[in-house]
């Protein structure tokens, strides 16, 4: 009480100075002049620089209509405007207007804007979080644009809300316009234009905008990593219920500021439910801030801040957060509101006194709260006076706020730190007193070290040996005899008698069955382990990784040192580790492997694996009756063949075609006969083991449309009147498809081949919708895999390659579809190395398809021909991906065969365009 009539005296001293209360009324009028400042409805921006720093603001009176949406072509002149309209001042709530109006409902907001510039794009900008609104601007009775927020309705399950901050871009010509807002309000207990309404160029609106939102940002960012610092920080030291207090206040002034800001319209389009959980969040937030604030507070200052205005703090929030279980225009009530905002700026007011107080009686970190909270004050008042008398330095507000939550998080550190400080004294007291108890102990420890060291060494031979106690193992010495002492394992692992073999002077090279090149290598690598000069782990590499009789051993070495700290190595320990059964299980995790990604396959393209069993009964059904001599034919069907099976992961189906393919080129027609056999006997293995496979592939094809079932088409046959529309039903349905869609099946295929070749692809198709019979053009899709596979293997370079030659580490692989009348152009294209025009040349002159000569006189586009050759390839070793020369030759027939062409473009370095054109058969 004693504080309180001191500060009253105190005041009344300061009132009494004369400069005080010149000053004072000096603020007074200023003020007063500055708020009866109002302009509009009609606003002029004759006076207005566009190119200014500052937007044009429209606040100030506007024509008012309630409960009607007056007709925007109607509004010609001022005269236009109806009787009705009363002049009202923007921003303001309706339901403050002198005449009371409902909280819900609708009206029209008209201003008339004079002299606006004609020569530019004008942008206006609202923010309009609670209503939604539907503005007209108006010039010569014209409609020369319309801005939506959200959806206009009359009842509250129709209105939709609007953006937090809406824009619209619109350009005048020079004379009159009228803005005319239509405006809803269904929600919310408050009706009205709340925000105001600018009128801007680009630079000076989004540059304001953007300054805005990079403030909020910033805020949010701070105050939610504050939060969650202090809770970590929480969990780190729970005795400190301060930092728990601390983190859910500046959590929950983050998540205000993204509520405020409207962070999920970054996200979604605004609608009822997120709008009501947004406003529900700002109110929560609101009645929360302020008592955990106080329980903060409670744990620095302690007995200054009363257990029953802790209380009082807690049960009217409570009172308030039981209201937020009612629909918006009962939590929002603006008298609701207003009361809660007047306890709250009591009960502030009481705890700055509180503060203040403790100040004076100089308790710890009082002070530093004191003037921080008076920091806040001074930047609110000041971004009042700013905004009025339109300071240069505006919204500082935001940073005081943010230094008083550092200031905070200050007083945490420091309070937690001079704990800190206790503790570390207490520990160095306990230190002092532990080392005098412990340095007999560590006398001890030292001569223990010196016993323990001369058994180490014993001691790792003897865990080696152990370790290894069910393989195989040897010891020789730097001579290479075999020490006596090797498990019987040994003896049977390398089928060899070692009894008594340091006597017989059995040679570790003779037991491991080394030729002559490989003793020559070994000899070398024993004799740089005993010198010692080279770590033994770096040599270790250069040692034999295999038991020449029996790939599945692997053989490992171990040192025996007669010195460590001098790298002096005395023996040898060979290890021979049996790795049949994990061979074994190896090849059958590759095995079910490849089962599961047939699997994957067939029952993601079930159409293509269906054609692909088709295709190969067909093929060996009328086996008998091919032309075998024509071997070239033969081979271009099965080389298609093995890159279909390929692409549904039967690579044992792709060897025995490839094994095929070998003996095709060499014409040995008895071994292509018995592979044939062999490959029958595949496919029918893959169709037993894959039964339910099968099964569930023919009935995707119904589920997809693919395959038309009995009684539908019964049903359509009754249903359609004729053939023709019949027939066009099927094509339609069943038969007509995207021709782009038939290329997604190398999505896997050039991420197998890839992988296998160590390089990384990006695969793309482009183009529209071309609707063709697929079925015409399914032999040119089977065989543009081998485009494809070229241009992984011979186009696209490695990783480190790209790099070098400053490219992306991932290539790229695309395929453009397009339409002209009835062609269609398809362009398989990669961003590899190239052609290069001399390789070529090099390779037909050595395959003898043509000689120097002839070569004299090919410009590159002829040349480029030349890779359709049957003979001709680039690759010096056939594999299973190529080198076989008759890829593009596949690929060549199959477009001659539509009646398109293909043609090669190429530029070195740069990559390679394979231009494709078919005719349309739909």
């Amino acid at each position: 009480m004693a504080s309180l009539t001191f500060l009253i005296k105190y005041a009344d001293y300061l009132y009494e100075m004369k400069y005080l209360k010149l000053a004072l009324i000096y603020f007074i009028f200023t003020i007063s002049v500055c708020l009866s400042q109002t302009r509009g409805p009609v606003f002029d921006l004759e006076t207005w620089n566009p190119e200014g720093q500052d937007p044009y603001s429209l606040n100030g009176e506007w024509y008012f209509t309630w409960n009607k949406f007056i007709d925007p072509s109607s509004i010609i002149s001022k005269k236009d405007i109806p009787s009705e309209s009363q002049k009202v001042k923007v921003p303001k709530r309706w339901i403050e207007l002198k005449k009371k109006y409902p909280s819900m409902g609708k009206a029209t907001y008209i201003a008339v804007l004079e002299n606006i510039p004609s020569e530019r794009p004008l942008i206006f900008k609202i923010k309009q979080p609670y209503l939604a609104f539907k503005a007209y601007f108006v010039q010569d009775g014209k409609i020369k644009g319309v801005w939506n927020n959200g959806q206009i309705k009359t009842k509250s399950k129709d209105e939709v809300p609007g953006y937090y901050l809406s824009f619209k871009t619109i350009q005048f010509s020079k004379g009159r316009v009228f803005l005319i807002i239509h405006l809803t309000n269904q929600l919310l207990h408050t009706g009205g234009i709340l925000r105001g309404v600018e009128v801007g160029t680009e630079h000076n609106i989004f540059e304001e905008t953007n300054t805005r939102n990079f403030v909020s940002i910033c805020v949010f960012g701070i105050l939610l990593i504050m939060g969650l610092y202090h809770f970590i920080f929480y969990g780190v030291r729970r005795k400190d219920n301060g930092l728990l207090w601390f983190g859910l206040f500046c959590t929950l002034a983050a998540l205000r500021t993204m509520c405020i800001d409207n962070y999920f319209e970054w996200v979604t389009p605004p609608n009822v439910d997120i709008y009501t959980w947004n406003r529900r969040i700002i109110f929560l937030t609101m009645y929360l801030l302020f008592p955990i604030f106080v329980n903060f507070l409670k744990t620095i200052l302690n007995d200054e801040i009363p257990d029953l205005f802790k209380k009082i703090a807690w049960y009217i929030s409570s009172f308030y957060m039981f209201t937020l279980l009612m629909p918006p225009n009962y939590f929002s009530n603006l008298v609701l509101t207003r009361v809660y905002q007047f306890i709250l700026i009591s009960l502030a007011l009481y705890l700055i006194f509180l503060i203040a107080k403790a100040y004076y009686k100089k308790v710890p970190f009082a002070g530093i709260i004191f003037w921080s909270l008076f920091v806040v004050i001074f930047t609110v008042v000041y971004d009042i006076f700013a905004n009025i008398f339109h300071l240069p330095i505006k919204d500082i507000t935001t940073w005081g706020l943010i230094l008083f939550v550092m200031i905070q998080s200050y007083v945490l550190a420091n309070k937690f730190a001079k704990a800190y400080e206790t503790a570390e004294n207490l520990k160095a007291k306990l230190e002092v007193d532990v080392r005098n108890r412990t340095m007999d102990l560590e006398l001890k420890t030292i001569e223990l070290e010196d016993l323990m060291e001369k058994i180490y060494y014993q001691k790792k031979a003897r865990e080696d040996l152990i370790s290894h106690i069910g393989d195989a193992y040897m010891v020789f010495d730097k001579r290479g005899i075999i020490q006596d002492g090797s498990n019987q394992k040994s003896e049977k692992m390398f089928e060899v008698n070692l009894f008594e073999s340091e006597a017989k002077k059995v040679k570790i090279w003779e037991i491991l069955k080394l030729d002559k090149s490989q003793k020559e290598v070994f000899l070398k690598w024993m004799n740089n382990v005993f010198k010692g000069v080279i770590p033994f782990k770096d040599l270790l590499p250069f040692a034999p990784s295999r038991f020449n009789k029996n790939e599945f051993v692997e053989l490992q070495f171990r040192p025996i040192y007669i010195n460590e700290k001098q790298n002096r190595i005395g023996k040898i320990i060979c290890i021979g580790v049996d790795k049949t059964k994990e061979r074994i299980l190896e090849e059958k995790m590759e095995n079910d492997r490849q089962k599961v990604d047939f699997v994957t396959n067939c029952l993601k393209r079930p159409v293509e694996f269906i054609d692909l069993m088709d295709d190969t009964y067909n093929l060996l059904q009328k086996w008998e009756l091919l032309d075998k001599t024509d071997l070239e034919k033969i081979f271009r069907i099965f080389h298609t063949l093995k890159a279909r099976y390929s692409l549904f992961g039967l690579k044992n189906a792709a060897k025995v075609i490839h094994d095929i393919e070998t003996h095709v080129s060499e014409k040995d027609l008895t071994k292509i006969e018995h592979k044939v056999e062999e490959f029958h006997e595949e496919v029918n293995y893959i169709l037993r083991e894959n039964k339910l496979v099968v099964e569930a592939a023919k009935k995707f094809l119904v589920g997809e449309g693919h395959a038309i079932t009995i009684p539908l088409l019964r049903d359509k046959i009754k249903e359609l009147k004729t053939l023709n529309e019949l027939e066009q039903f099927i094509n339609q349905n069943f038969v007509l498809g995207d021709f782009k869609e038939k290329f997604q099946k190398y999505h896997s295929l050039i991420k197998e081949v890839s992988e296998q070749l160590g390089k990384k692809v990006r695969f793309d198709l482009f183009g529209p919708e071309i609707l063709v019979d697929t079925s015409r053009y399914e032999s040119f899709v089977n065989a543009s895999v081998h485009i494809i596979r070229n241009m992984i293997d011979h186009g696209i370079e490695g990783q480190e390659d790209r790099l070098n030659q400053k490219k992306a580490k991932e290539g790229i692989l695309k395929i453009q579809f397009s339409i002209i009348d009835d062609i269609i152009e398809i362009i398989f294209e990669d961003d590899g190395m190239g052609i290069d025009p001399k390789l070529i040349k090099t390779k037909i002159i050595e395959k003898g398809i043509a000689d120097e000569k002839d070569l004299a006189e090919k410009n590159i586009k002829d040349l480029f021909e030349f890779l359709f050759h049957s003979e001709f390839s680039t690759r010096e070793n056939v594999t299973e991906l190529s080198g076989r020369g008759m890829g593009l030759d596949i690929v060549k027939n199959e477009i001659d065969l539509l009646e398109g062409r293909i043609e090669v473009e190429s530029e070195m370095g740069v990559g390679t365009r394979f231009i494709i054109e078919l005719p349309l058969y739909n």
